[in-house]
């Protein structure tokens, strides 16, 4: 019982956190869905939302199991992989490399951040949900935007882990490892809502 509350204030304060940010990042979305309209055919429009809602859907999915569970499940962030480079193949075959280079690096650097961490101090540091959500973001976002976005979530789970401490749960922070999933989903939308409408070459 005392665990389920101590989890329900971590999530809640994890949403809280990103709340304050949440005006920032909804203006990013519409600015996506308005910039493709405008920009694109009808025809393309359409397709291409239905893939941005797809990505805007798995990556909420992801968040909210992170919330409850600590855990990013293959089953989706395998598909928002692979939607993200079926969605590169669609717009265009010339930055298909772009988005398997930015899978390749995502996994690569946080497999490899991953590895080290839990050969030197024999524990996980981040989880390979983590590894994989990066690589997905990658595919989406090419490789150019991945360490602004991995920044800007470092970022935005340092701030969240300030408040908890200042707001006296320091013990909690130390025992109950924070989710990382929704910070990278968040600085995914802020980082490269650009790459959504107009991918890099």
């Amino acid at each position: 019982m005392f665990g389920n509350a101590v989890k329900c204030r971590q999530i809640h304060l994890i949403a809280t956190s990103i709340a304050h940010y949440w005006p920032l990042l909804h203006e990013r979305l519409l600015s996506t869905l308005t910039t493709t309209a405008i920009s694109q055919e009808p025809s393309m429009f359409v397709t291409s939302s239905i893939f941005i809602i797809l990505y805007c859907g798995l990556s909420l999915m992801l968040c909210w199991c992170d919330y409850r569970n600590g855990l990013l499940p293959d089953r989706f962030t395998c598909p928002l992989l692979w939607v993200g480079l079926l969605y590169h193949l669609y717009l265009s075959e010339s930055t298909l490399s772009n988005a398997v280079w930015g899978a390749i690096a995502g996994y690569v650097s946080f497999a490899t951040i991953y590895w080290l961490y839990r050969g030197l101090r024999g524990y996980e540091g981040i989880g390979y949900g983590d590894v994989k959500f990066l690589a997905a973001l990658g595919a989406w976002h090419g490789w150019g935007v991945l360490p602004q976005l991995v920044l800007i979530a470092t970022i935005l789970a340092c701030v969240t882990l300030g408040m908890k401490i200042i707001a006296g749960r320091k013990r909690q922070v130390l025992y109950n490892p924070l989710p990382f999933g929704p910070f990278l989903a968040a600085a995914g939308l802020w980082c490269g809502w650009q790459t959504l409408i107009s991918p890099p070459p």
